[in-house]
């Protein structure tokens, strides 16, 4: 908390310091911080975001080519509208610095599923604020990313560069023509993680690393250099090495380019090689590819027992000058594998010791942290581990950079699946897998006709091309697993591996295949493929005899075990030792594991099983154990792919996290990491015994403990106190290739033999193993827990620290781990005490951790429980130097701390001071032609933890900028402080904040946008966006499906106006996806006696095929068993993990001797079961009804298939699903029927979360009128009335609409999509014509009075039933139409016409039209139309005035002429005798304008209305506000402020008609007061369904003059006051307004009686006093003051000379506290009250009471003392005890107490800082002010 009161105390000071100086008050207020407020309101004209700490993010030093960009970064979670504007204003945004990861501080929810860990992803928004210092001027700038997750879009100022999708890959940009150097930039990313998208946790954001990249125009390119050593095998003494390397020229003119290449050993100058290359040209704006040859002298070989690494330099010359520098880390090595002896490194057999790993750091989520992955690999280097396989996606840059470091072996593997989504997971990569990246994408690297899949393998290849450490390139992993799609692997393996070897031919392509031990045929190609391109095959959970069945088949491969293992593992739990596969009964509480090498998948090995599988085979490789360390997801034996809940009904004992690791996701070793340590290290003797010793922990079989001890010394004793248990020894075994292992002397050679085992009968004391050597020596130094003791009572908490000493960068991180111990020292076993963190000092807390699995209280908190006596705090240091403080606590317990150190990074000792960030208002809205005021100070804050204040000087604002809406920056130049920049939003009319809609899952709660878009009256939908408050919906609001709609506001320049988020809560929907049969892990029957083939269930398959004899390889039947009179049978599928079934379809099969279809229903009738464990008692019925398919004919007569179809309602969620049979009920000849099925198909239920991209409506009811569908689905609808009364709006697919006020006669509808992409505007047109659906018929002209009435210009006579006479056009039958005569084709335009001959002249307004419809062509649809009218017989004709769809008139329309629907020709209304529609042109298939024709016509009357004018029809007009003398008065008339008195409508039946529907008012001679008899005039007008026109006449008259109102026109010449002080209102000047407009000045001087104030003149002011009230002619207005609370003066007195302060009356001195003085010849001792330092001692924290004289003591003699830091208490130089109180200082004192002054105790200056603070501020300004009126004067 203590740095948020000094973010708010600085504030408060800048507030003070601003008011007092005068500054008007527009970007600070005293508050900020992590306040959460709204933009403040300065003014009707003005408001400005709250202040903020604005970092100065500075790039200026070109000479730095690679520079880190993680720093000061804004982020937002959730949906924040248009938020890549470079202007958007991001203030209330989080804080936060790269890597980063925002899935990991995010709720668990059942809303997602096991595999993810039941986080959630959703949208978040990055942006960073940076400035390119003009020393950049002309350099080329690239972002870097080093990894997003996923779906990145990149924006720099606005301009969106492309999007990256992949999460786990490189990208980056080329900014330089986007970045204005010298100016604010503004990099935004937003990332668009939809769930699900993985087989485990992935984390969201960008959490990975971002650089800048610095070059000139002529720079080695991305990733521009390749080092390959062909013939290192065959020299290593002088080694050739070829260096190619990609030279860009960005530059107008071709470039002269010549290289240096120089080979350095890392960290050294010293050169083993160099070379230069000839002079070559490169042409402007392309890349060249130049090659050189180094010989490098006696390098050192990389391996992991010496990674020697070497960098080369290359300088890149360009017209004699060094343009470039580029260095590349390398190492010299050389790795291969043959197919009978395993690996060889630089020459040396090598057995992979390998392990996988997932990318997430445990509580970290996937934020990759240096030192958490340095932390990994340093804990599996003591283990032995040799090589990581980086499962399933590229590495993380650091994580290669370390392994290089540390000599770690690096499978990288590119992605999990290909081109078919696994488990469900609908937004997985395989969206993009085969995409074109596209030609609008600026992503480097990339090329038009790229896939993404192309584009991301090469970009991780390409990034670690020269690393050491990575030996293979795996292309993907369980390809089909999980996709229910086996084919198509092999075709795109072609691709792949072409690809890779296009990017690095010198390493092995390999693959983790789990298919290829099962002879999969697309699995087998792949193996080959990559056998022939030089690869290796990686098979996952072989076992020996699978790696000897596939050596066997394919004795050309390379094979190792790419995943081994899946052992299943909680840490320290020994009350279990069963098996996990799913079993409740082998889990303890809470859903533990046991921690013996005995709990493994049923697809998997124990540990030692895995590994004695690989080390007996020499032709393994190795093997690489799923998986080193535990992870986020995937928490098999209780995963689950589809959302919710796991086997389990309390949600919060769900395990979210893996037990497959080694280690645990705190990092704490688990007990099989002694296993390891002992087969893998050779550097180490391992000694690890289990279990603890705790009768209550451990698990006891007629009272024996099994005891384990992991072990690679010749023999081990094991002692029960002090007893001998007996010694076991261990035998070496030697391969053949010359690997060794040990296994138990005298016991079976087996993986149980790697280790020693004894049953011990329990006695509480101490259990001890003793590890001796092969000559018997005892070993002293071991690794491991070799004792174990029964322990006492929990008694303290002990923490320690991984490091003492960390680097103070922002980034680096301490793990402090806390284990709970008795009295002596000895760890609880089964402790799960709740531990608190408390961290003071420089660093944070940013994790805390347990491993627990099904722990689910937050990673982000400060606290844990410990799991089996452990938990982790994890702390990153600030970017201050200093140390921080780590305190552990429990209830009950002791407390613990541990301090760590933080020391400055490499190169920042001795850094001088510079600006770290401003605390300002970086946003101001203003209206339009308003000019902003501009905050004239700014606090600037310095790297050394100091803050200034400091004077602004801004750019002058053009007057045009402010003229139009829009956003632009205003430049400042902070007083010796840099550059700074605010973004002014110039505003006009608001009208609206832009309603929001979104969608969640049943059970989430929405991240609602914390700012929404304005909008201008015009419809315009502004960039500048506001803070909205939500309001709460309340508890459980999304636990039902439907809409929930949600309240808000926003306050916008002096206005509170609303926002609605309408929130769809949505139940996931499923369809059925593929069969997923053939992916089961295992198929079983309860069949004694089998028939036919098994195999034949889950082949693909529904065919039936005759054999002649024995098994049919294409059914499977229950013949067999059937004869023996058993009628049932059972089918079980079991698979790995949980997925959801939607569907069975099982194929019966008959054939002509005893299958028969079993019943569809009823007791017989099939039925399914599914079941999570596959224990007796969880199988669940999966209710459906069968629907029977059609039969499919078999080959022979009697034979057949048919499908009976299973749909459930609810998808049923499964790791074993069973089909349980009974046979047909039928008598046979000589046999029992039997049941045969060809296929059972089980088809995964595929999820569906809708989120719509629709912006139209879906209803809206228009003054009373519903709207049709056609009319909604146009843009406009036209309206006579004047207003919109609108009801029922509702967006389709829940669009968002936000309605506007009526303005130009438009009221404008925008409509927003519920996926934000899409916003469309519905336009009602007021005081236009009524729209009239083409296909309303109400008003047509009746159709029986037009028979023989139809007139043609032309006609084909005498036609055909369907085309031809003119007739046809009143036919009612759109399957005819009337058609010119095409035998004299063209039609003349004159003759291209049809009508009607009235009986009498009728109102007519509109004409009805349907195209043709009938034949192929459709000759003669008319696609630019006119009417005409003849108002007599014998009139001639007259073109009618269109009122086209938009409200314009014309004298022509046209019309698509594909548009196949009724047609409205309107126009303003005519009296007819007859009318036509003209054909101005029309369309035909032998050419324009030959024929018309028109299937229907109609001719539409006028609307009939009541004339409000005649008097039968009863409308009374009342004009209101007249006199009896219809006079009127008023103060002030113009022509802009008419006089316009209300009128009052009603009907015959006293109803009041509706101004704007049912009438409109004018007014004539209304804006001059009345004279000469002439009189004012209004006007009401009939519209709608009322017409006619009434007017009425009245008088306008002035009325006596009024004050209105009064402002303040000179504010008094005091405003600022201490408390006590009167207040004075010399100087003080009234603007008086009266109600004619006129205005008058009145001064307090000379008028003072006729002025009252509030605080009254007698009255003293208080420090709460903000403000005065002027009273003035019964008028009110307010004058702002500033009341500072009482000051006193402490002068400091050095040798006679005289230093004043003023401090505030009972507060600390504080920083104003002067720097310790020096003199000549003596040493500064401290401040006291008395001269001879005989009176009370005063500090920094001495609270003052009155006027104060503090004198300097000084002590002669040592060295001059140099002027030092603030006193602190208790600081002194001669010993003096820490926080003495006054008259205990060390010196002679007469003990009494001071009164001027008050002892603070040490930790209490946190409440007294601000206003020491707030006092110095204060009281500068007020100095400035006294100086700068002084000077007036």
């Amino acid at each position: 908390m203590k740095r948020k009161n000094l973010a708010r105390a600085s504030a408060a000071v800048l507030a003070v310091i601003m008011t007092v100086s005068g500054t008007t008050m527009t970007g600070f207020a005293s508050g900020g911080g992590t306040q959460q407020v709204a933009v403040r309101s300065d003014s009707q004209g003005q408001m400005s975001s709250e202040p903020e700490v604005v970092y100065s993010n500075t790039y200026e030093n070109p000479a730095i080519r690679t520079q880190n960009f993680d720093s000061n970064w804004k982020f937002y979670l959730g949906d924040a509208g248009e938020a890549q504007g470079k202007e958007f204003d991001d203030s209330k945004w989080e804080s936060i610095s790269i890597p980063h990861d925002y899935s990991i501080i995010q709720d668990y929810t059942t809303a997602l599923d096991a595999e993810s860990g039941y986080l959630p992803g959703g949208t978040g928004w990055y942006r960073k604020h940076f400035v390119v210092g003009k020393e950049m001027e002309g350099k080329e700038l690239r972002l870097d990313f080093d990894g997003v997750y996923m779906n990145a879009t990149v924006y720099v100022n606005g301009e969106k560069m492309g999007t990256h999708p992949y999460g786990y890959t490189p990208f980056s940009f080329d900014i330089t023509d986007k970045v204005k150097v010298g100016e604010e930039n503004v990099v935004a990313v937003k990332v668009d993680h939809k769930t699900p998208s993985s087989r485990w946790y992935s984390g969201s954001g960008i959490y990975r690393s971002v650089h800048l990249s610095v070059m000139d125009k002529v720079h080695v390119g991305l990733n521009g250099t390749k080092v390959e050593t062909p013939d290192l095998k065959s020299d290593t003494k002088n080694v050739t090495t070829n260096i190619k390397t990609t030279v860009q020229n960005e530059g107008a003119e071709k470039a002269s380019v010549e290289l240096t290449h120089n080979i350095f050993k890392k960290g050294t100058e010293e050169s083993i090689g160099t070379v230069t290359t000839q002079a070559q040209e490169v042409e402007a704006g392309k890349s060249q590819v130049i090659e050189a040859t180094v010989k490098a002298k006696n390098p050192s070989l990389w391996s992991p027992e010496n990674p020697a690494l070497y960098t080369v330099r290359t300088e890149v010359k360009s017209a004699g000058k060094v343009v470039d520098t580029y260095e590349t880390e390398f190492g010299f090595r050389y790795f291969e594998m043959t197919t009978d002896k395993g690996a060889y490194l630089n020459g040396e057999k090598i057995k992979l010791k390998g392990v996988c790993m997932h990318h997430d750091q445990g509580s970290l989520g996937s934020a990759a942290y240096r030192r958490a992955i340095e932390r990994q690999v340093d804990i599996l280097k003591e283990m032995g581990c040799n090589s990581i396989r980086v499962t399933h996606n590229p590495a993380a840059a650091i994580l290669i950079e370390i392994c290089n470091e540390k000599g770690m072996l690096v499978i990288d593997e590119m992605f999990d699946g290909w081109m078919n989504k696994k488990n469900n997971n609908n937004n997985d990569y395989s969206v993009w897998f085969n995409k074109k990246v596209g030609a609008d994408n600026a992503i480097l690297g990339a090329k038009e006709d790229m896939t993404w899949a192309e584009f991301d393998l090469k970009a991780a290849v390409s990034r670690g091309q020269n690393a050491p450490s990575i030996v293979m390139w795996s292309l993907g992993n369980e390809i089909q697993e999980g996709t229910g799609v086996y084919t198509g692997y092999a075709q795109k393996a072609k691709d792949l591996i072409k690809w890779t070897k296009e990017a690095d031919s010198t390493r092995m392509a390999t693959i983790g295949s789990n298919d290829v031990k099962n002879g999969g045929a697309d699995h087998v190609n792949i193996a080959d493929q990559l056998t022939e391109a030089g690869g290796s095959s990686g098979t996952n959970y072989s076992n020996g005899g699978s790696y000897d069945n596939l050596h066997n088949a394919h004795p050309n491969w390379k094979l190792y075990g790419s995943e081994t293992a899946s052992a299943v593992n909680s840490r320290g739990i020994y009350t279990t030792k069963g098996l996990a596969n799913n079993n409740p009964e082998n889990t303890v509480k809470n859903k533990q594991l046991t921690s013996y090498d005995k709990s493994k998948v049923g697809w998997g090995a124990l540990a030692s099983q895995a590994w004695y599988d690989v080390i007996t085979r020499d032709f393994v490789a190795g093997e690489y154990v799923w998986t080193g360390f535990d992870y986020i997801g995937e928490p098999t034996p209780w995963n689950g792919t589809y959302p919710g809940e796991q086997s389990t009904a309390n949600f919060e004992t769900n395990p979210k996290n893996s037990y497959f690791g080694i280690v645990d996701t705190a990092g704490f070793p688990k007990d099989s990491y002694y296993f390891y340590q002992s087969q893998w290290n050779d550097k180490v003797n391992t000694l690890h015994v289990l279990p603890t010793w705790n009768k209550d922990s451990i698990k006891l079989e007629n009272g024996k403990a099994e005891v384990v001890v992991y072990s690679d010394a010749a023999k081990v004793e094991l002692k029960l106190n002090g007893q001998s248990l007996g010694t076991k020894e261990f035998e070496t075994q030697t391969t053949g290739a010359g690997y060794t292992y040990q296994t138990v002397k005298g016991e079976s050679k087996n993986h149980k033999s790697l280790y020693m085992t004894w049953e011990v009968p329990y006695q509480e004391g101490t259990l001890e193993a003793i590890a001796y050597d092969k000559n018997g020596n005892k070993i002293e130094k071991t690794q491991g827990r070799s004792v174990v003791k029964t322990t006492g009572k929990k008694s303290n908490l002990s923490a320690k620290a991984d490091r003492s000493e960390i680097t103070a960068d922002g980034k680096d991180l301490a793990y402090v781990e806390v284990d709970v111990r008795d009295a002596d020292g000895n760890i609880i076993p089964n402790a799960e005490d709740r531990v608190t963190f408390k961290v003071e000092g420089n660093g944070e807390l940013v994790g805390v951790d347990n491993g627990s699995a099904p722990d689910h209280d937050s990673y982000k908190g400060n606290n844990k429980r410990a799991l089996s006596g452990k938990v982790l705090a994890i702390v990153r240091a600030t970017k201050e130097a200093g140390e921080f403080t780590v305190t552990a606590s429990a209830d009950g317990l002791k407390s613990s701390k541990v301090t760590v150190k933080t020391v400055p990074g490499e190169g920042s000792e001795g850094q001088e001071r510079q600006v770290d960030s401003y605390y300002m208002s970086k946003n101001y809205y203003v209206k339009k032609n308003v000019k902003p005021a501009l905050a004239e100070t700014i606090e600037v804050r310095y790297t050394d933890g100091t803050k200034e204040v400091k004077n602004v000087t801004w750019d002058k604002i053009p007057e045009d900028k402010l003229t139009s809406t829009g956003t632009f920056t205003v430049n400042g130049q902070v007083e010796g402080a840099g550059q700074v920049s605010v973004n002014v939003n110039v505003i006009d009319n608001v009208a609206a904040m832009l309603n929001y809609s979104t969608t969640v899952a049943l059970g989430s709660e929405p991240n609602l946008p914390e700012r929404r878009p304005v909008v201008l009256s015009d419809g315009e939908v502004l960039n500048t966006t506001f803070e909205v408050k939500w309001t709460d919906p309340g508890k459980g609001a999304y636990d039902q499906e439907g809409i929930v709609e949600v309240k808000g506001t926003a306050a916008v320049l002096g206005e509170t106006l609303p926002v609605t988020a309408s929130v769809r809560v949505q139940k996931a929907s499923f369809d059925i996806g593929d069969s997923v049969s053939k992916g089961a892990a295992e198929v079983t029957q309860d069949c004694e006696q089998t028939s036919d083939s098994l195999e034949a269930i889950n082949d693909g398959s529904t065919e039936y095929k005759s054999v002649s004899s024995g098994a049919n390889q294409s059914v499977w039947s229950n013949y067999d068993n059937s004869q023996t009179g058993d009628n049932k049978a059972e089918i079980t599928f079991r698979y790995d993990t949980t997925f959801a079934l939607g569907e069975v379809v099982i194929h019966f099969a008959r054939d002509g001797w005893s299958a028969r279809y079993p019943d569809s229903e009823g007791a017989n009738a099939p039925q399914i079961y599914v079941s999570e464990t596959g224990a007796d008692d969880t199988w669940v019925k999966a209710e459906a009804e069968a629907k029977v398919g059609e039969e499919v004919k078999g080959p022979a007569q009697n034979t057949g298939v048919k499908p009976y179809k299973y749909t459930f309602t609810e998808p049923y969620g499964a790791v074993y699903v069973k089909v349980c049979l009974t046979n047909k009920d039928e008598i046979l000849d000589k046999r029992k029927p039997c049941t045969a099925i060809t296929e059972i198909e089980l088809k995964k239920a595929n999820e569906k979360f809708i989120v719509n991209d629709t912006a139209k409506l879906e209803s809206l009811t228009v003054n009373g009128k519903e709207l049709d569908e056609a009319a909604l689905a146009k843009d406009v609808y036209t309206t006579a009335a004047l207003v919109a009364n609108l009801e029922n709006v509702k967006g389709a697919g829940n669009a968002a609409v936000t309605v506007l006020p009526a303005y130009k006669n438009s009221v404008k509808l925008i409509l927003e999509s519920e996926d934000h992409t899409t916003r469309k505007v519905f336009e009602i047109k007021l005081d236009s014509k009524e729209t009239v659906a083409p296909e309303e018929e109400g008003l047509d002209y009746p159709l029986d009075k037009l028979t023989g009435r139809v007139i043609a210009g032309d006609e084909y006579l005498p036609g055909n039933e369907t085309e031809g006479p003119k007739e046809y056009v009143i036919d009612q039958n759109d399957q005819t139409h009337w058609h010119t005569d095409w035998r004299k084709k063209p039609t003349a335009v004159e003759n291209r016409w049809i009508g009607f001959d009235f009986e009498e002249a009728v109102m007519l307004d509109g004409i009805r039209y349907l195209p043709r419809l009938q034949g192929a062509d459709k000759n003669g649809r008319v696609t630019e139309y006119a009417v005409d009218y003849k108002e007599t017989d014998n009139g001639e004709w007259t073109r009618a005035t269109l009122i086209l769809d938009d409200g314009t008139t014309a004298q022509t329309g046209t019309w698509e002429q594909s548009d196949e629907s009724w047609k409205l020709v309107s126009f303003e209304p005519v009296k007819a005798k007859q009318i036509r529609l003209v054909g101005i042109h029309t369309e035909a298939s032998d050419g324009k304008d030959m024929h018309m024709s028109v299937a229907e016509l109609r001719a539409k009357t006028v609307k009939p209305t009541t004339d409000i004018s005649e008097e039968k029809n009863g409308v009374k007009v009342e004009v209101l506000g007249l006199n009896d003398d219809g006079v009127i008065e008023v103060p002030f008339i113009d022509a802009e402020n008419p006089v316009t008195p209300a009128v009052k409508v009603t009907d015959k039946d006293g109803k009041v008609l509706t101004w704007g529907i049912d009438y409109k008012v004018t007014y004539e001679n209304n804006a001059e007061f009345s004279a000469d008899g002439k009189k004012a005039k209004v006007i009401v007008e009939g519209i709608i369904d009322y017409s006619g026109k009434v007017e009425k006449e009245f008088t306008i008259k002035k009325a006596p003059r009024e004050l209105t109102g009064i402002f303040v026109k000179e504010m008094p010449e005091k405003i600022q006051y201490q408390a006590g002080e009167n207040f004075n209102p010399v100087g003080l000047e009234l603007t008086l307004v009266y109600n004619d407009k006129t205005e008058e000045t009145v001064a307090y001087k000379g008028h003072e009686k006729d002025f009252e104030f509030s605080p009254a003149l007698d009255q003293e002011l208080k420090e709460a006093d903000k403000k005065v009230t002027v009273t003035y002619g019964g008028k009110e207005t307010v004058i702002d003051i500033t009341v500072q609370p009482e000051q006193v003066t402490v002068t400091f007195i050095v040798d006679g000379k005289e230093t004043p302060v003023k401090v505030v009356k009972g507060q600390s001195i504080g920083a104003l506290m002067p720097k310790d003085p020096s003199k000549e010849g003596y040493t500064f001792k401290r401040w006291n009250t008395k001269k001879d330092g005989s009176g009370e001692v005063v500090t920094a924290d001495t609270v003052v009471k009155e006027d104060l004289s503090v004198y300097a003591i000084f002590e002669k003699g040592g060295k001059p003392s140099k002027p030092g830091k603030p006193g602190k208490p208790g600081d002194s130089s001669d010993g003096g005890s820490q926080g003495q109180k006054p008259g205990q200082n060390g010196d002679a004192s007469n003990g009494a107490s001071n009164d001027k002054i008050d002892s603070v105790k040490t930790g209490d200056t946190a409440n007294v800082i601000p206003f020491v603070i707030l006092a110095v501020a204060a009281v500068a300004a007020i100095l400035s002010i006294v100086a700068l009126k002084k000077r007036k004067k």
